[in-house]
Protein backbone atom coordinates (compact mmCIF):
# COMPACT_ATOMS: atom_id res chain seq x y z
CA UNK A 1 0.00 0.00 0.00
CA UNK A 2 1.01 3.24 -1.26
CA UNK A 3 0.79 6.52 0.86
CA UNK A 4 -0.95 9.40 -0.76
CA UNK A 5 0.71 10.87 -3.69
CA UNK A 6 2.60 14.82 -3.74
CA UNK A 7 -0.53 17.05 -4.61
CA UNK A 8 -0.06 20.92 -5.73
CA UNK A 9 -2.96 22.80 -5.60
CA UNK A 10 -2.45 26.11 -7.50
CA UNK A 11 -4.77 29.59 -8.24
CA UNK A 12 -4.39 32.88 -9.49
CA UNK A 13 -3.36 35.46 -6.55
CA UNK A 14 -5.34 38.39 -6.54
CA UNK A 15 -3.84 41.34 -5.71
CA UNK A 16 -4.63 45.68 -4.78
CA UNK A 17 -1.84 48.25 -5.86
CA UNK A 18 -1.70 51.59 -3.87
CA UNK A 19 0.36 54.23 -3.93
CA UNK A 20 1.75 55.13 -0.15
CA UNK A 21 4.01 57.91 1.35
CA UNK A 22 6.55 55.49 3.30
CA UNK A 23 9.69 55.30 4.66
CA UNK A 24 11.33 52.12 4.23
CA UNK A 25 14.73 50.58 4.77
CA UNK A 26 16.37 48.51 2.04
CA UNK A 27 19.08 46.76 2.97
CA UNK A 28 22.90 47.88 1.81
CA UNK A 29 26.42 46.39 2.10
CA UNK A 30 27.91 48.78 4.37
CA UNK A 31 31.39 47.43 5.49
CA UNK A 32 32.33 49.42 8.61
CA UNK A 33 28.77 48.98 10.23
CA UNK A 34 29.25 44.93 9.64
CA UNK A 35 32.12 45.36 11.58
CA UNK A 36 30.72 46.28 14.58
CA UNK A 37 28.23 44.09 14.73
CA UNK A 38 30.46 41.21 14.40
CA UNK A 39 31.36 41.97 17.87
CA UNK A 40 28.62 40.44 18.67
CA UNK A 41 29.73 36.84 17.37
CA UNK A 42 32.06 37.29 20.18
CA UNK A 43 30.13 38.87 22.83
CA UNK A 44 26.36 38.79 24.10
CA UNK A 45 26.94 42.61 24.54
CA UNK A 46 28.95 45.54 24.00
CA UNK A 47 29.94 48.57 25.41
CA UNK A 48 32.63 51.63 23.43
CA UNK A 49 35.54 49.44 25.57
CA UNK A 50 34.88 46.72 22.59
CA UNK A 51 34.83 49.25 19.84
CA UNK A 52 37.88 51.29 20.99
CA UNK A 53 39.85 48.17 21.73
CA UNK A 54 39.03 45.47 19.33
CA UNK A 55 37.94 48.16 15.89
CA UNK A 56 39.35 51.42 16.79
CA UNK A 57 42.88 50.37 18.80
CA UNK A 58 42.63 53.28 20.68
CA UNK A 59 41.87 53.80 24.19
CA UNK A 60 38.86 52.02 25.74
CA UNK A 61 37.93 55.02 27.14
CA UNK A 62 38.00 57.09 24.19
CA UNK A 63 34.31 58.76 22.83
CA UNK A 64 35.07 57.60 19.22
CA UNK A 65 33.56 54.12 20.62
CA UNK A 66 30.66 55.93 22.05
CA UNK A 67 29.98 57.48 19.28
CA UNK A 68 29.84 54.42 16.69
CA UNK A 69 27.57 53.22 19.09
CA UNK A 70 24.93 55.64 19.14
CA UNK A 71 25.11 55.64 15.29
CA UNK A 72 24.20 51.86 14.88
CA UNK A 73 21.73 53.01 17.80
CA UNK A 74 19.98 55.20 15.45
CA UNK A 75 19.99 52.73 13.06
CA UNK A 76 17.76 50.77 15.23
CA UNK A 77 20.64 48.27 15.06
CA UNK A 78 21.03 47.73 18.87
CA UNK A 79 20.00 49.46 22.38
CA UNK A 80 20.95 50.37 25.54
CA UNK A 81 20.70 48.02 27.96
CA UNK A 82 18.36 49.49 30.78
CA UNK A 83 20.35 51.37 33.35
CA UNK A 84 23.78 49.94 32.12
CA UNK A 85 26.32 51.20 29.47
CA UNK A 86 26.67 47.84 27.98
CA UNK A 87 24.58 47.89 24.49
CA UNK A 88 22.55 44.53 22.92
CA UNK A 89 21.62 43.68 19.29
CA UNK A 90 17.99 44.11 18.54
CA UNK A 91 15.96 42.25 16.29
CA UNK A 92 16.89 44.29 13.12
CA UNK A 93 20.24 44.39 14.14
CA UNK A 94 20.57 40.32 14.25
CA UNK A 95 18.78 40.59 10.56
CA UNK A 96 21.84 42.43 9.20
CA UNK A 97 24.40 40.64 10.94
CA UNK A 98 22.78 37.60 9.24
CA UNK A 99 22.62 38.78 5.94
CA UNK A 100 25.68 40.94 6.08
CA UNK A 101 23.84 43.56 5.49
CA UNK A 102 22.41 47.39 6.96
CA UNK A 103 18.84 48.65 6.41
CA UNK A 104 19.31 51.96 4.98
CA UNK A 105 16.33 54.45 5.34
CA UNK A 106 14.49 56.47 1.99
CA UNK A 107 11.37 58.13 2.17
CA UNK A 108 9.10 58.78 -0.70
CA UNK A 109 5.97 57.91 -2.66
CA UNK A 110 6.53 53.61 -2.74
CA UNK A 111 4.17 51.25 -4.89
CA UNK A 112 2.95 48.32 -2.59
CA UNK A 113 1.15 45.19 -3.86
CA UNK A 114 -1.00 43.63 -1.47
CA UNK A 115 -3.69 41.08 -1.42
CA UNK A 116 -5.93 39.49 1.16
CA UNK A 117 -5.44 35.79 0.47
CA UNK A 118 -6.14 34.02 3.06
CA UNK A 119 -3.18 31.21 2.62
CA UNK A 120 -0.68 34.21 3.19
CA UNK A 121 0.90 35.26 6.35
CA UNK A 122 1.92 38.58 5.15
CA UNK A 123 -0.56 40.47 3.47
CA UNK A 124 2.43 42.33 1.50
CA UNK A 125 4.16 41.20 -2.00
CA UNK A 126 6.01 43.69 -2.97
CA UNK A 127 7.46 47.74 -1.95
CA UNK A 128 9.17 49.77 -4.71
CA UNK A 129 9.84 53.32 -5.35
CA UNK A 130 8.04 55.19 -7.63
CA UNK A 131 9.55 56.60 -10.14
CA UNK A 132 7.03 58.76 -12.71
CA UNK A 133 5.31 61.15 -10.54
CA UNK A 134 1.86 60.24 -9.87
CA UNK A 135 -1.48 62.05 -11.15
CA UNK A 136 -1.81 65.28 -9.60
CA UNK A 137 -5.65 65.12 -9.87
CA UNK A 138 -5.74 62.24 -7.98
CA UNK A 139 -7.24 62.62 -4.67
CA UNK A 140 -5.72 60.35 -2.13
CA UNK A 141 -8.46 58.11 -0.46
CA UNK A 142 -8.31 56.85 3.17
CA UNK A 143 -6.19 53.58 3.87
CA UNK A 144 -8.69 50.62 4.58
CA UNK A 145 -8.45 49.66 8.24
CA UNK A 146 -7.32 46.15 6.83
CA UNK A 147 -4.51 47.36 5.13
CA UNK A 148 -3.57 50.10 7.82
CA UNK A 149 -3.54 46.87 10.53
CA UNK A 150 -1.09 45.02 8.39
CA UNK A 151 1.08 48.02 7.73
CA UNK A 152 1.28 48.57 11.14
CA UNK A 153 1.94 44.69 12.29
CA UNK A 154 4.90 45.24 9.77
CA UNK A 155 6.24 48.27 10.55
CA UNK A 156 9.75 47.84 12.14
CA UNK A 157 10.12 44.17 10.79
CA UNK A 158 12.41 42.53 8.12
CA UNK A 159 9.91 41.48 5.58
CA UNK A 160 10.26 39.53 2.58
CA UNK A 161 8.48 40.65 -0.87
CA UNK A 162 8.34 37.89 -3.44
CA UNK A 163 7.18 39.87 -6.26
CA UNK A 164 10.58 41.44 -5.99
CA UNK A 165 12.63 37.83 -5.78
CA UNK A 166 12.56 37.35 -2.49
CA UNK A 167 14.24 41.37 -2.24
CA UNK A 168 13.25 42.02 1.89
CA UNK A 169 12.53 45.71 3.54
CA UNK A 170 12.11 47.06 7.11
CA UNK A 171 8.84 49.48 6.90
CA UNK A 172 10.12 52.55 9.19
CA UNK A 173 6.56 54.47 8.94
CA UNK A 174 4.08 55.12 6.37
CA UNK A 175 1.03 58.20 6.21
CA UNK A 176 -2.72 56.75 5.82
CA UNK A 177 -3.29 58.60 2.85
CA UNK A 178 -3.36 56.36 -0.48
CA UNK A 179 -3.52 56.47 -3.94
CA UNK A 180 -5.41 53.17 -5.93
CA UNK A 181 -3.62 51.98 -8.76
CA UNK A 182 -4.94 49.32 -11.56
CA UNK A 183 -3.63 45.98 -10.27
CA UNK A 184 -2.57 43.77 -13.68
CA UNK A 185 0.07 40.93 -12.54
CA UNK A 186 0.22 36.90 -12.99
CA UNK A 187 1.22 35.75 -9.72
CA UNK A 188 0.36 32.81 -8.82
CA UNK A 189 0.18 30.78 -5.44
CA UNK A 190 1.11 26.68 -5.08
CA UNK A 191 0.19 24.75 -2.50
CA UNK A 192 2.28 21.67 -1.82
CA UNK A 193 0.75 18.54 0.14
CA UNK A 194 2.34 15.17 0.46
CA UNK A 195 0.68 13.05 3.73
CA UNK A 196 2.81 13.18 6.67
CA UNK A 197 5.16 16.63 6.05
CA UNK A 198 4.70 20.17 6.04
CA UNK A 199 2.41 21.81 4.03
CA UNK A 200 3.66 24.58 2.11
CA UNK A 201 3.32 27.58 0.08
CA UNK A 202 5.27 28.83 -3.14
CA UNK A 203 5.03 31.88 -4.33
CA UNK A 204 4.80 31.55 -8.44
CA UNK A 205 5.92 34.01 -10.26
CA UNK A 206 8.63 32.59 -13.13
CA UNK A 207 10.13 30.63 -10.42
CA UNK A 208 8.59 29.26 -7.34
CA UNK A 209 9.86 31.05 -4.02
CA UNK A 210 8.76 29.32 -0.91
CA UNK A 211 6.67 31.72 1.74
CA UNK A 212 5.05 31.07 5.12
CA UNK A 213 1.39 30.04 5.37
CA UNK A 214 -0.97 31.81 7.65
CA UNK A 215 -1.56 29.02 9.30
CA UNK A 216 -1.07 25.09 9.55
CA UNK A 217 -2.88 23.47 7.29
CA UNK A 218 -3.20 19.11 8.04
CA UNK A 219 -2.69 17.75 4.76
CA UNK A 220 -4.53 14.72 5.19
CA UNK A 221 -7.66 17.07 6.30
CA UNK A 222 -7.00 18.98 3.15
CA UNK A 223 -7.30 15.46 0.87
CA UNK A 224 -10.17 14.44 2.61
CA UNK A 225 -11.99 17.69 1.68
CA UNK A 226 -11.16 17.45 -2.17
CA UNK A 227 -11.76 13.36 -2.53
CA UNK A 228 -15.16 13.95 -0.06
CA UNK A 229 -17.54 13.29 -2.92
CA UNK A 230 -15.38 10.46 -4.42
CA UNK A 231 -15.70 8.60 -1.01
CA UNK A 232 -14.43 8.34 2.78
CA UNK A 233 -10.86 9.09 3.19
CA UNK A 234 -9.84 6.99 6.32
CA UNK A 235 -6.12 6.14 7.88
CA UNK A 236 -5.48 2.61 7.47
CA UNK A 237 -2.22 0.79 9.35
CA UNK A 238 -0.71 4.55 9.18
CA UNK A 239 -1.74 5.22 5.33
CA UNK A 240 -4.75 7.24 4.18
CA UNK A 241 -7.68 4.90 2.05
CA UNK A 242 -10.16 6.04 -0.02
CA UNK A 243 -13.42 3.53 0.62
CA UNK A 244 -15.37 3.82 -2.14
CA UNK A 245 -18.30 2.08 -4.56
CA UNK A 246 -17.18 -0.95 -6.56
CA UNK A 247 -19.31 0.01 -9.55
CA UNK A 248 -17.75 1.37 -12.24
CA UNK A 249 -14.48 0.65 -11.55
CA UNK A 250 -11.57 -0.38 -13.85
CA UNK A 251 -10.24 -3.61 -14.32
CA UNK A 252 -6.86 -2.46 -13.22
CA UNK A 253 -8.55 0.00 -10.44
CA UNK A 254 -9.73 -3.51 -9.18
CA UNK A 255 -6.91 -5.07 -9.73
CA UNK A 256 -4.46 -2.53 -8.27
CA UNK A 257 -6.61 -1.03 -5.33
CA UNK A 258 -5.38 2.32 -6.84
CA UNK A 259 -7.14 5.22 -8.77
CA UNK A 260 -6.12 8.60 -10.65
CA UNK A 261 -9.05 10.95 -10.06
CA UNK A 262 -9.39 14.49 -11.52
CA UNK A 263 -11.07 16.85 -9.48
CA UNK A 264 -11.91 20.01 -11.42
CA UNK A 265 -12.75 22.25 -8.58
CA UNK A 266 -10.93 21.16 -5.80
CA UNK A 267 -11.50 23.19 -2.54
CA UNK A 268 -10.41 23.49 0.56
CA UNK A 269 -12.81 24.71 4.11
CA UNK A 270 -11.96 28.34 5.40
CA UNK A 271 -9.43 28.37 1.84
CA UNK A 272 -11.57 28.28 -0.98
CA UNK A 273 -11.04 26.73 -4.56
CA UNK A 274 -8.23 25.66 -6.53
CA UNK A 275 -7.23 24.78 -10.26
CA UNK A 276 -8.26 21.32 -11.48
CA UNK A 277 -5.83 18.84 -9.86
CA UNK A 278 -5.04 15.21 -11.16
CA UNK A 279 -4.63 12.97 -8.17
CA UNK A 280 -2.56 9.68 -9.43
CA UNK A 281 -2.62 6.67 -7.14
CA UNK A 282 -5.14 7.22 -4.39
CA UNK A 283 -5.37 3.71 -2.46
CA UNK A 284 -9.16 2.57 -2.39
CA UNK A 285 -10.90 0.12 -0.64
CA UNK A 286 -14.64 -1.32 -0.33
CA UNK A 287 -16.79 1.64 1.18
CA UNK A 288 -18.73 -1.76 3.05
CA UNK A 289 -18.68 -5.16 3.53
CA UNK A 290 -21.35 -6.02 0.57
CA UNK A 291 -19.37 -3.51 -1.48
CA UNK A 292 -16.11 -5.87 -0.92
CA UNK A 293 -17.70 -9.20 -2.07
CA UNK A 294 -19.12 -7.55 -4.82
CA UNK A 295 -15.53 -5.73 -5.52
CA UNK A 296 -13.86 -9.38 -4.56
CA UNK A 297 -16.08 -11.16 -7.11
CA UNK A 298 -14.72 -8.74 -9.79
CA UNK A 299 -10.92 -9.54 -8.51
CA UNK A 300 -11.63 -13.47 -8.69
CA UNK A 301 -13.26 -12.97 -12.58
CA UNK A 302 -9.87 -10.92 -13.00
CA UNK A 303 -7.23 -13.11 -11.34
CA UNK A 304 -8.21 -16.35 -13.53
CA UNK A 305 -6.45 -15.66 -16.44
CA UNK A 306 -5.31 -19.18 -17.30
CA UNK A 307 -6.79 -22.82 -17.19
CA UNK A 308 -7.66 -24.15 -14.19
CA UNK A 309 -9.06 -27.19 -11.92
CA UNK A 310 -11.25 -26.96 -8.70
CA UNK A 311 -7.69 -27.19 -6.31
CA UNK A 312 -6.56 -24.58 -8.50
CA UNK A 313 -9.71 -22.11 -8.50
CA UNK A 314 -9.50 -22.34 -4.42
CA UNK A 315 -6.19 -21.38 -3.79
CA UNK A 316 -6.88 -18.56 -6.30
CA UNK A 317 -10.11 -17.43 -4.16
CA UNK A 318 -7.96 -17.72 -0.99
CA UNK A 319 -5.52 -15.40 -2.20
CA UNK A 320 -8.50 -12.72 -3.32
CA UNK A 321 -10.28 -12.55 -0.16
CA UNK A 322 -6.63 -12.30 1.63
CA UNK A 323 -6.33 -8.79 -0.33
CA UNK A 324 -9.61 -7.47 1.57
CA UNK A 325 -7.96 -8.25 4.61
CA UNK A 326 -6.84 -4.77 6.22
CA UNK A 327 -10.47 -3.76 5.76
CA UNK A 328 -13.03 -7.09 6.46
CA UNK A 329 -12.99 -10.39 7.19
CA UNK A 330 -11.27 -11.86 4.80
CA UNK A 331 -12.78 -15.24 5.25
CA UNK A 332 -16.31 -13.81 5.70
CA UNK A 333 -15.37 -12.69 1.88
CA UNK A 334 -14.09 -16.01 0.78
CA UNK A 335 -17.52 -17.23 2.15
CA UNK A 336 -19.37 -15.09 -0.10
CA UNK A 337 -17.13 -15.86 -3.09
CA UNK A 338 -18.62 -18.64 -5.83
CA UNK A 339 -17.46 -22.14 -5.42
CA UNK A 340 -15.73 -23.40 -8.66
CA UNK A 341 -19.18 -25.63 -9.28
CA UNK A 342 -21.48 -22.32 -8.94
CA UNK A 343 -19.18 -20.18 -10.86
CA UNK A 344 -18.81 -23.21 -13.46
CA UNK A 345 -22.61 -23.20 -13.91
CA UNK A 346 -22.96 -19.41 -14.18
CA UNK A 347 -20.27 -19.39 -16.67
CA UNK A 348 -22.05 -22.28 -18.61
CA UNK A 349 -25.33 -19.57 -18.09
CA UNK A 350 -23.47 -16.93 -19.87
CA UNK A 351 -23.40 -14.54 -16.98
CA UNK A 352 -22.20 -11.42 -17.58
CA UNK A 353 -19.90 -11.92 -14.42
CA UNK A 354 -18.46 -15.06 -15.60
CA UNK A 355 -18.31 -14.52 -19.11
CA UNK A 356 -15.30 -14.03 -19.36
CA UNK A 357 -13.86 -17.00 -17.78
CA UNK A 358 -15.96 -19.41 -19.04
CA UNK A 359 -13.31 -21.42 -21.26
CA UNK A 360 -10.74 -21.33 -18.44
CA UNK A 361 -13.56 -23.08 -16.28
CA UNK A 362 -14.94 -25.29 -18.85
CA UNK A 363 -12.21 -26.90 -20.70
CA UNK A 364 -9.31 -27.90 -18.68
CA UNK A 365 -9.15 -31.28 -19.77
CA UNK A 366 -9.30 -30.63 -23.06
CA UNK A 367 -6.73 -27.90 -23.32
CA UNK A 368 -4.59 -28.72 -19.99
CA UNK A 369 -5.63 -32.81 -19.53
CA UNK A 370 -2.47 -32.47 -16.44
CA UNK A 371 -5.26 -30.42 -14.60
CA UNK A 372 -7.63 -33.38 -14.69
Amino acid sequence: MNSLPEVVLARKLKCETYDIIMVISKFEKIDEIIAVLKLFQEHKTISKAHVNLELLFVNKDSAYGENVLISLELYKLIKKQPGGREYELTDTGNEALKRKEVPSPEGGLFNIIVSRETLLKSKIIGIKKVESGRNPAQKPDSMPEWLKNELDSATGKTIRLPALNEESCIIDSFEESIFKRDSNNNYRLKLKLEFGKETELYFFNGNDLLIELANKIDSFSVFRDILKNEGKLKIVNENPVLFVRADNLSSQEIMTFTKTYKIMEPEIENYGKFDPVEMRGINIAPLDRKEAIKWAIKLLMETITDYIDETKYKEIAEGVSNRFSDYYDHNIILSYLPTYQNALIKAIAKDDKFINVYWYLLAPSDLKPELV
